[in-house]
């Protein structure tokens, strides 16, 4: 890729960062105009033009105002482009991100008038990750002050995971090699490394083809929420669990010394806490978090074991050894 396709790229990489922050969730509804039947489109909501216009839903009541900073030409342009496959409004953790789909471009061989074309498939799938809402409380006070003080946002990283999860049950293609391209910005763009970070690991980019971000706080030095992921199973006899339990004491207490978190009592409170679990049974997953404290002259151990949905407990056990990882490279 040359100097004027890299710049072309991080442009059109940008453009949909942009878009991601349209409320698309307004298409199909109405206008609030007297005597007039508009409904909005995709287009629309993009459309500067339309900024500020109240919409009202089928039974006529007013649910919102579309905010778009595209010119008519650039949301025309746009949306002949790239078609909307999917789209998460906000949440109520304040996530929101756009699942787009990139046209085959095609030229006229007699006109040489160029257009898109989906008719044979997309050629590039991107997830674009809304970033900070000025509006929204969860955003500003809830998520952004998580990334000040170096620890995930995880509601709405949970939100993403799971926003994902539904993407690949209607596109199943984003699950392909070098499919799926993700963009941010601000919030969006630490959201979109945390992915990455969560489904990478060091001989499988999976299906990232590229990652992109603006304006973006670095997710290497943000904490994920859990130390270390248990992954319980089926036991079939005392022998069974007891070998399971020897086996994930050392797992975690290594995971505990490469944190700087080791104690003359980490062993003991390990087997305590995966006793617990076991008799619980809550979950077949649980995120282990560790915590060094000082009680007068003496420093303390504090293990606790959250249950975690199976869904997205792959992707925090990747985001845990990713970031042990980062760390030992610095």
């Amino acid at each position: 890729m040359d100097n004027k396709q890299q710049i072309n790229k991080l442009r059109d990489m940008a453009e949909l960062a942009q878009a991601s922050y349209g409320y698309f969730h307004y298409a199909d509804n109405k206008f609030d105009i007297k005597d007039e039947d508009k409904i909005v489109t995709f287009e629309n909501v993009l459309d500067i033009t339309y900024k500020n216009s109240k919409i009202i839903d089928e039974r006529g009541f007013k649910i919102g105002k579309l905010d778009g900073d595209f010119s008519p030409l650039q949301a025309k342009q746009f949306f002949s482009r790239y078609d909307l496959l999917k789209h998460c409004s906000n949440t109520g953790s304040g996530f929101s991100a756009t699942l787009f789909g990139e046209k085959r471009k095609q030229i006229d061989s007699k006109t040489k008038e160029k257009s898109y074309t989906s008719e044979y498939g997309y050629i590039n799938y991107i997830l674009a990750i809304r970033g900070t809402e000025m509006s929204s409380f969860k955003d500003l006070f809830v998520a952004d002050a998580s990334l000040a003080i170096g620890s995930i946002p995880k509601a709405q990283y949970d939100d993403m995971l799971n926003f994902y999860e539904t993407c690949i049950k209607d596109y199943p293609q984003i699950k392909e090699k070098d499919s799926l391209t993700i963009t941010g910005h601000s919030l969006g763009g630490c959201l979109a490394q945390l992915f990455a970070l969560g489904i990478c690991d060091d001989r499988n980019r999976n299906n990232i083809k590229a990652l992109y971000t603006y304006n973006a706080p670095g997710a290497r030095k943000i904490a994920p929420p859990y130390d270390y992921i248990v992954k319980l199973f089926i036991f079939h006899s005392k022998e069974q669990q007891e070998r399971f339990i020897k086996e994930e004491i050392e797992n975690i207490a290594n995971r505990a010394r490469d944190l700087g978190k080791d104690n003359i009592f980490l062993e003991s409170k390990i087997r305590e806490i995966l006793h617990k679990i076991i008799q619980e049974k809550q979950s077949q997953y649980y995120g282990i978090t560790m915590s060094l404290s000082t009680h007068t002259t003496m420093m303390t151990l504090d293990i606790n074991a959250i249950p975690i949905l199976a869904d997205i407990a792959p992707y925090y056990r990747q985001l845990a050894y990713n970031n042990i990882e980062s760390k030992e490279s610095v």
